[in-house]
């Protein structure tokens, strides 16, 4: 029998992420086309530092949150709506194109309201 605490493989808020998941999260970020962010307020380094990496490497930063975040300056994009009504139209709008690419301009969800901007 072990002894000791029982804890999953993540990190809790106040942790240092491991360095070499920093490392292997930073490349991925320099390989990208685009770093789309869906509901964080970005308040931590720790997710932040990865939009400020894609922005001083001219990746395009996409934001989706309700409110604005500390990445708002760095994104292309900003998105100030519930998660649920964005991926739900986008979702949508994926699923309707013909290859599965969709082409985006100002989408309204049914209430009418602007969804997603690209």
């Amino acid at each position: 029998m072990r002894h000791g605490t029982l804890k999953p493989d993540v990190v809790f808020f106040g942790e240092s992420v491991p360095a070499a998941r920093v490392a292997r999260c930073f490349t991925m970020v320099e390989s990208a086309r685009l770093l789309l962010v869906l509901g964080s307020s970005l308040t931590v380094m720790s997710g932040r530092r990865f939009v400020v990496r894609a922005a001083s490497l001219g990746i395009p930063v996409a934001i989706v949150n309700q409110g604005a975040t500390r990445g708002d300056a760095y994104a292309a994009v900003t998105v100030d709506a519930p998660l649920g009504r964005v991926l739900s139209v986008l979702a949508d709008r994926l699923n309707a194109a013909p290859d599965g690419a969709g082409q985006f301009g100002a989408v309204a969800d049914s209430a009418g309201g602007p969804v997603v901007v690209g």
